[in-house]
């Protein structure tokens, strides 16, 4: 199977290599053999050698997040980004240039002692790319501590790691990704040596595998599989694809029965895995897709985001998840290290099948569940954050109430600098960098350039052998709808644009300098303009939309575009600065409602009864009460929706009691709120 499956070349997709040659400011350099200086500048995309590693995402330091999204980063970096020891152990230590001790945490009676690794290596890989996007030095120079410390003490036979990090481990496949993300982002011909010597030293023979470690979170060894096939397409050496195919093939076989293969993802079997590890595994059949051209992989991968979508996604987009996936009830919550990993698996699912729907899945779990589980100044987020949450208290999550959590788990829907289990803690950095380096897809032997997720950004684009040219995204998107592309380029240059239709819209207009262009949306969701592109060209897409309803049996939740809209609670906060994991600078908070919240919908409400109200203003949109758009709509009072006598927010009841009178209610987009409904009961009593 492994033979024919890489035998088959006329169905490998195009890969470019770092090694060929490209432009980047009229400044040619070979960008494998280059290099950087030892700092590692990200002043400027033109003062370096970039990799364009491939058709696909563009390197971070090529992207130049504007307005909004401009604004967030900076405040990732002002929070705890830039301040890792405000969230406590592990990252008030050296992280990978120290020796961490499990047993060194606030609370040391459980865990194992990869976990510091691990934890610490999503916020390097997050904070590394927060730094090229972002130009920040300083952050830049404390994550390379870690970086260069590693690369620069080698184990036995090359092998990269820790003395407590085995050389494949799980926390090495978390670690690899930032090394590779920084080789991307200079060409260091000293970085992809030492990524080189660290695989051949694990598989130094690549027709015999050594024994894949399968039991329990052992099992993650397996996502090397993402690393190997992306090292394939920044060496140019196709080899590391097979290896990974190898790899891939003796866990299927090894694990017939495991729901996280590609042949259970095709079966559309209902999964209750892990989460976190089902949505890493997700990614695996895209990038195999990728590498070989197996169909199988591709379907594989589309089934089981399906599987997500129909038993599993709540009303932000993201499946529930209180370490298992766990179902569709109007009070389940989902872990927030998934909004990271569902967003990056599902990138490579953009990439690999170039469907539309894919990015409109990304936006959507990013604007809402992704921005929920977090304050606005980044400097507290949740463990644990659902669509609806009208209490946050440190005895208000009752997930994972057994005897090995109970104790500290009761408080992990509140929003705080750090929690008793820290995977999220370092997952979080990755969100929204993760997300922008996904904006762009590009295909430089082609000339085509995919605007796939929308956001205030510009690009710079090098395409082969062509002069690169920036364009400028200007947009309050997702708060609006219009989108104009700014071409700035040098030299008249001819290219495809590709700019994505959302499922959500009712329908859109695209004009260059004025004059309306008769395109239509393809069945992959774009609308493609070729043409010859001039300095200052402006390409504008505007799309409608209308309120949508999504109706469960006896629930139902409102989104307007890409933005899920929730009612907004008003809240007593308790701030906590002498608790673990808090400070004056960095509190943590316990939030209790004081305004109504039970309210109801009625089923026969439609998208023509609710009044879309716009504001103006210049404040940051994701700040409470900022939303420069709010939707109102008349609902009723649930007399029988109360929080119990343990305070958590209490699922729908089976039989609703309502008010007899209508109140005007005001719906603002979800990832600007703290407390909140998302899914209203559907009151059925009153046709």
């Amino acid at each position: 199977m492994l033979k024919s499956i890489f035998m088959s070349v006329h169905k490998v997709r195009s890969l470019l290599p770092c090694a060929m040659l490209v432009m980047v400011a009229g400044l040619p350099v070979r960008a494998r053999a280059a290099g950087m200086p030892e700092g590692g500048d990200v002043s400027a995309p033109s003062a370096a050698a970039v990799c364009v590693a491939r058709t696909g995402e563009l390197p971070s330091r090529l992207l130049q997040p504007e307005g909004w999204l401009k604004e967030y980063l900076g405040r990732q970096v002002s929070g705890l980004t830039g301040h890792p020891e405000e969230m406590g152990f592990p990252f008030n230590h050296g992280m990978w240039a120290d020796k961490l001790r499990v047993k060194e945490r606030e609370n040391p009676q459980y865990g194992s002692d990869w976990w510091p690794y691990e934890q610490t290596a999503y916020y390097l890989d997050g904070a590394l790319r927060c730094a090229y996007l972002t130009g920040d030095q300083a952050l830049l120079k404390s994550v390379r501590k870690s970086i260069d410390y590693v690369v620069d003490h080698p184990k036995a036979g090359g092998r990269l790691g820790t003395p407590i990090v085995d050389d494949d481990s799980w926390p090495m496949v978390v670690f690899m990704r930032a090394l590779l993300e920084q080789y991307e982002n200079t060409g260091d011909a000293k970085l992809l040596a030492a990524i080189e010597r660290h695989y051949a030293a694990i598989y130094p023979d690549k027709d015999k595998l050594p024994a894949l470690k399968l039991e329990g979170f052992s099992q993650r060894t397996v996502l090397h599989v993402e690393n190997l096939c992306l090292l394939a397409r920044l060496s140019g050496k196709p080899e590391y694809n097979k290896l990974a195919g190898a790899i891939y093939n003796k866990f299927c076989s090894d694990c017939p029965s495991d729901g996280k293969t590609a042949t259970a993802m095709r079966g559309g079997k209902v999964q209750t895995e892990h989460a976190v590890s089902y949505h890493e595994f997700l990614k695996l059949p895209s990038i195999l897709y990728m590498a070989t051209g197996d169909p199988s992989y591709l379907q594989a991968a589309q089934k089981g985001i399906e599987m997500l979508e129909l038993h599993h996604e709540l009303a932000d987009g993201l499946s529930s998840a209180h370490e298992g996936l766990s179902g569709k009830r109007s009070d389940e919550v989902h872990e927030t290290c998934n909004a990271s990993d569902f967003i990056w698996s599902c990138g490579y699912l953009l990439e690999a099948g170039g469907d539309a729907a894919m990015a409109d899945k990304m936006e959507k779990v990013l604007f809402n569940a992704g921005f929920g589980a977090l304050t606005k100044d980044f400097k507290a987020h949740q463990y644990y954050s659902g669509p609806n949450q009208v209490i946050l208290t440190d005895k208000s999550s009752h997930w994972n109430l057994d005897a090995d959590w109970g104790t500290s788990a009761v408080g992990r829907m509140c929003y705080k600098p750090g929690h008793d289990t820290e995977c999220c803690s370092g997952n979080i950095h990755r969100l929204v960098p993760v997300f922008t380096k996904r904006m762009w897809q590009v295909d430089p032997a082609k000339k085509t350039i995919t605007a796939a997720l929308y956001s205030p950004c510009s690009a710079t684009i090098p395409l082969q052998g062509g002069t690169p040219l920036t364009i400028e995204e200007r947009t309050n998107y997702p708060f609006g709808q219009r989108l104009e592309f700014l071409i700035k380029t040098p030299v008249p240059q001819t290219f495809t644009l590709r700019l994505r239709i959302p499922g959500w819209s009712d329908g859109f207009t695209l004009a260059c300098n004025d004059q309306l262009q008769p395109l239509e949306k393809g069945k992959d969701g774009f609308a493609a303009l070729s043409r010859e592109f001039h300095d200052g060209d402006r390409v504008v897409l505007d799309l409608k939309a209308t309120p949508v309803l999504h109706r469960s049996a006896n629930s139902v939740s409102v989104s307007y575009g890409p933005l899920v809209f929730s009612l907004p609670v008003k809240a007593e906060v308790r701030r906590h600065t002498d608790r673990p994991k808090t400070s004056k600078q960095f509190p943590g908070y316990e939030h209790l409602p004081v305004s109504a919240w039970n309210y109801a919908l009625s089923d026969s409400l439609t998208a023509r009864d609710i009044e879309v109200v716009r504001r103006s203003g210049s404040a940051y949109p994701w700040d409470e009460g900022a939303s420069p758009i709010v939707l109102r709509v008349k609902a009723r009072a649930v007399t029988n929706w109360t929080i119990g006598e343990k305070p958590y927010t209490p699922d729908i009841p089976d039989h609703l009691i309502t008010a007899d009178t209508e109140e005007t209610v005001e719906l603002v987009p979800l990832g600007s709120t703290l407390l909140r409904v998302t899914e209203f009961p559907l009151d059925k009593s009153r046709h």
